[in-house]
């Protein structure tokens, strides 16, 4: 009897510890979150100040931005980061759907060299990017920065869309192929649908990548047609020392991606757990 009482005794408080771990965890993770949220509410002497009151709340930062042509910037980031999160989904459904299905050395080469892109830094491609993207007089223009963020997603988005691939029973196609659907037609109408969960997980993930890249959007992307990220650092720079602004367009710039998420959420989350397994 003693022993039973000691066993769950340990099992409470193995229940507790991990249960105060987590909350550190998340609390140590959206710490700087928090910190932004309430600092875009304070005087910009506060902010700069490093010093929080609760009795000075005010709605000042966000009128600063009536300074920016915010809402073009967010419509700046909106189109590059859809477009290139589309694009990179459409040619990651076709690139995972063949290195699933066929067993060739060639798909198994290509399939290491998605690995090895991967490893390779962005800022290392700066220099080659800019050149190609120069002589191709897309410098500072949608479709240059979009074909570049769906390059960079599109590693990352195959091998993920190769793992949901794997996980549905290719019996199921034989069946489509016997009524006289092509390998294609299969693709949209049966592996497609069953894939759901896998294909939202893609869409958020990238959307959510190029939403929050800076680099690249800095180089490609200037003038009145920068994005967000740009367009603050742009504000900075001209106006000086603002970081009430600058917090509450970090706020806003929040808005989309935290939306996309709670969206996509339960797709999100189911697919990540079917591409965690195989078979």
């Amino acid at each position: 009897m003693t022993s039973r009482r000691n066993r769950g005794r340990r099992r409470g408080l193995l229940s507790a510890m991990g249960r105060a771990a987590v909350i550190l965890a998340v609390v140590t993770v959206d710490f700087p979150i928090l910190t932004v949220v309430v600092y875009a509410f304070q005087p910009n002497q506060a902010v700069l100040a490093h010093h929080f009151d609760p009795g000075q709340f005010t709605a000042a930062n966000f009128a600063l931005l009536g300074q920016l042509p915010f809402a073009q910037y967010v419509i700046n980031s909106l189109v590059v980061s859809a477009g290139g999160a589309g694009l990179a989904l459409a040619a990651a459904l076709l690139g995972g759907y063949a290195l699933s299905r066929f067993r060739q050395r060639a798909l198994a080469g290509y399939a290491r060299l998605l690995l090895i892109v991967q490893m390779v830094p962005v800022v290392v491609t700066l220099l080659p990017l800019f050149l190609v993207v120069r002589d191709l007089h897309l410098l500072d223009t949608y479709i240059g920065l979009i074909l570049i963020y769906a390059a960079l997603l599109l590693p990352f988005a195959t091998w993920i869309a190769r793992a949901f691939f794997d996980s549905i029973p290719i019996e199921l196609e034989e069946a489509a192929w016997v009524d006289g659907c092509t390998r294609l037609r299969s693709l949209v109408r049966v592996v497609g649908p069953l894939a759901g969960p896998g294909i939202a997980s893609i869409a958020t993930l990238s959307f959510i990548t190029a939403w929050n890249e800076y680099l690249l959007a800095s180089v490609f992307l200037t003038g009145p047609a920068m994005t967000v990220s740009v367009g603050l650092q742009t504000f900075t720079e001209q106006i000086g020392p603002i970081g009430g602004a600058v917090m509450a367009g970090s706020v806003l710039a929040m808005i989309p991606s935290l939306a996309v998420y709670l969206i996509f959420q339960r797709y999100f989350v189911s697919g990540a757990l079917a591409g965690a397994v195989k078979g």
